[in-house]
């Protein structure tokens, strides 16, 4: 399976992966992953959870499960004890895998009676979990994702293997991804776009892989000055920094030939600011964890100015009568785990999004949302996750969180909160620090201040 991808044009010295404290060959690989999938083969097919950081192990870790036919459930190692616990809480997965130097007594707390190994146990077949009966056992391996859906809290999204793999081919094959080229992935690993994207679709490519855990500016310039990189993926905050950074010179970048966006809008502010000061072009990537890839930038053509890329092969779109996109394509996942909200699916299997948009020439071309959530830096953040937070303090009496408009991040979180008099907004945050990821704590906290009348919102609700 995981193998099959790139032993076409397998070179067994050419480097693999690479991160800041360890490289592997493509040679390695292949060896590091039969030795461990020849034990965990024997795994009865329960998923498993991964707490994944920005690193060759995790990625191996990944791969193996995927060889070996295991569901699994990568999860951001800087999400909070309160919301790791939720995720178990929705998987009911009860085996996880974490880092091999992570915080033990941290993670034991939050993943109570659950069986746990780390990384070098999984990549030396060893098999410490138990397997009893899974409480989700769908008929294909899959790559579980969470996902903030559409109307609703955190849910987990089923992909199976093969649309992962489909989707990592579309890259390679849509931004012209071969085995010369040295990229740079800036996009963490538990996120599609950056397991799908970035690693699936550069190892299909036999392309050598660099991780950047907590990427800046600087950071990002120094690793593509200093590794030659060719091909960059980033979410648009990044492209948005380094377009204003003065520390990075634009010969820094000079031997990229591919930038690639996604994981947010591209305000083209920040698409122009970064061509003029590097002299490259930003690629788009419309999509979303649900559907995979659906519609990007073309390599070599100019596409309208409003458009958020062509629609890429293999992949059909239209417009539905009440004004969503539709898709259709073999990167689709196949429905939610442990969710109230079924996916949406037409009778003649096309998927309907939360996109209010429309399909011209090939082109999408997106006007709006039907869900209400906050677009942080690329990081969809769901209002009622932070209200219902904040309205767990017993003096707060009102709650409203909205975004608000910001060049740096794309959105704010704003928070208004009606209390009792003596409540502060250190108190406020020093509640919500444990309870919410740090991404999702409010920008500002407008306390005993007057709620607007009108709220603006960026979405557009659908009766």
């Amino acid at each position: 399976m995981v193998r099959s991808i790139w032993m076409t044009h397998l070179h067994k010295k050419q480097p693999g992966l690479i991160d800041e404290h360890c490289q592997v060959s493509y040679g390695e690989l292949q060896t590091r992953i039969d030795t461990a999938v020849e034990s965990w083969r024997k795994w009865t097919g329960q998923p498993v959870g991964v707490i994944v950081n920005q690193s060759v192990e995790a990625a191996m870790v990944m791969l193996i499960l995927m060889e070996a036919g295991i569901s699994f459930l990568p999860i951001d190692i800087h999400q909070t004890a309160a919301e790791i616990f939720t995720v178990k809480e929705i998987s009911g997965i009860t085996e996880w895998i974490v880092p091999t130097h992570a915080d033990y007594t941290r993670l034991q707390e939050v993943l109570g009676a659950s069986e746990v190994c780390d990384y070098q146990k999984v990549m030396h077949g060893e098999v410490p979990l138990r397997p009893e009966t899974a409480s989700v056992n769908p008929t294909a391996p899959c790559l579980f994702q969470l996902t903030s859906g559409s109307n609703g809290p955190t849910k987990v999204v089923k992909v199976p293997y093969d649309a992962v793999y489909e989707g990592g081919a579309l890259y390679a094959e849509w931004f012209g991804l071969t085995r010369k080229d040295n990229v740079l992935s800036s996009v963490p690993l538990h996120h599609s776009y950056g397991f799908i994207g970035a690693l699936i679709g550069s190892l299909t490519a036999g392309s050598t892989v660099h991780l950047c855990p907590r990427p800046s500016p600087r950071k990002v310039a120094r690793m593509a000055e200093k590794k030659q990189c060719t091909v960059l993926f980033a979410v648009p905050l990044l492209y948005d920094l380094l377009g204003q950074a003065e520390v990075v010179r634009s010969e820094q970048l000079s031997s990229l030939r591919c930038t690639i966006s996604s994981g947010a809008a591209l305000p083209p502010e920040v698409k122009e600011r970064f061509s003029r000061k590097y002299g490259l072009r930003i690629l788009q990537v419309y999509g979303s964890t649900e559907t995979g890839a659906i519609a990007a930038t073309h390599p070599l053509r100019e596409g309208s100015a409003n458009a958020v890329g062509m629609i890429l092969p293999n992949v059909e779109v239209k417009e539905t009568e009440d004004g969503r996109l539709a898709v259709k394509s073999k990167t689709l996942f196949t429905g939610y785990v442990s969710s109230e909200e079924e996916a949406i699916f037409t009778a003649d299997s096309f998927y309907q999004t939360s996109d209010i948009g429309k399909v011209s020439d090939n082109e999408v071309f997106l006007m709006g949302r039907v869900s209400a959530f906050i677009n942080v830096a690329g990081r969809k953040v769901d209002p009622a996750e932070i209200r219902s937070a904040l309205l767990g303090i017993s003096r707060i009496k009102r709650v409203k969180v909205i975004g608000k408009t910001d060049l740096l991040y794309g959105q704010k979180i704003l928070a208004f909160v009606e209390a009792e008099e003596d409540l502060t907004k250190e108190e406020i945050l020093q509640y919500l620090r444990p309870r919410l990821a740090p991404y999702k704590l409010p920008h500002e906290i407008r306390l005993n201040e007057e709620f607007p009348t009108e709220w603006k919102t960026t979405y557009i609700e659908i009766e």
